[in-house]
């Protein structure tokens, strides 16, 4: 196994933690637990931590007339060795100056138990911040569950990197879209949320902003996400980025599937395609994000 000793061990015992929520069929059962009554405010206070580090002393990065932004959902991180060859193949990530990263684990079994973020920080040498959304009560679904060992840790969240130093970050959580804490099959306990910090760039400080948007929902919902994260992003120029499914499809219910399963069935190939391209008319996000002064289509 790959644990990393980046994160220190939370003031609860984290076994019990994870065994008791998952006993619990809903949020409200779960607080209402002795465990909960005893350690629900340090667990509360160690899940919506803002972690941060930094390379080894060196040198400054050199300020340039560009700056150069890598984003990437990384699927937890579970294809270690392959992100390891993309980036020493492709000069594009490894020479780039900011990363912002989805689908991050620490501690998950799925991607061997390593800390993801900081130990992809370390092979980059940059400084970085980490947020996590949800405390992971299973393995995940599918393939995961095979993964051998337990969780070690069970963080999942968003990343920020910089060849620069990052000031201010901070997290703000996002209107729940999928009840995960009922969903048996990949149960967890947190929300999504929007994380940023402020790049100390020689040549003047920027916003740098990531979030992961929910994909079992509709458009509608995503769009209250988006809603709220600009609504706490700081009024900084920079870059704001993401995975934010922006798929066009409505999977809140079965009644939505089986429509949208229709649509794909009795829409052209080519119009899907064009959809998918094109979101704008079908992902009200969208245009939320352009009215916020944001450039979508530079």
């Amino acid at each position: 196994m790959c644990a990393d000793a980046a994160l220190p061990d939370p003031p609860f015992p984290l076994k019990e933690a994870v065994r008791v929520a998952l006993a619990a069929p809903t949020p409200e059962d779960f607080y209402a637990t002795p465990f909960y009554c005893q350690h629900g405010a340090a667990l509360e206070e160690w899940l919506h931590a803002v972690r941060s580090g930094g390379p080894p002393a060196t040198a400054a990065a050199e300020p340039a007339a560009r700056v150069r932004l890598v984003q990437w959902n990384i699927q937890q991180g579970k294809a270690w060795d392959r992100i390891l060859a993309a980036i020493e193949a492709e000069p594009r990530l490894r020479e780039a100056d900011l990363w912002t990263l989805n689908e991050v684990d620490i501690g998950m079994a799925r991607s061997e138990n390593r800390d993801v973020c900081r130990a992809l920080a370390d092979q980059l040498g940059m400084h970085w911040v980490f947020a996590a959304n949800y405390l992971e009560l299973t393995k995940g679904l599918g393939a995961d569950r095979l993964a051998p060992g337990e969780n070690q840790v069970g963080l999942h969240g968003c990343a920020l990197f910089s060849r620069w130093p990052l000031l201010r970050a901070s997290a703000a959580e996002l209107p729940e879209c999928h009840d995960y804490f009922r969903f048996r099959e990949e149960k967890r306990y947190g929300c999504r949320r929007v994380l940023w910090a402020i790049v100390a760039h020689p040549m003047g400080e920027f916003l740098l902003a990531t979030t992961h948007l929910e994909v079992r929902n509709t458009p509608a919902c995503r769009a209250r996400q988006m809603a709220a994260a600009l609504s706490a992003l700081p009024d900084l120029p920079g870059w704001f980025t993401g995975d934010w499914n922006t798929n066009t499809f409505h999977r809140r219910s079965l009644h939505q599937q089986a429509r949208e399963f229709l649509r794909l069935q009795r829409t052209p190939p080519e119009e899907i395609d064009r959809q998918l391209r094109y979101p704008w008319g079908r992902e009200p996000l969208l245009r939320m994000v352009e009215a916020g002064d944001f450039s979508l289509r530079a």
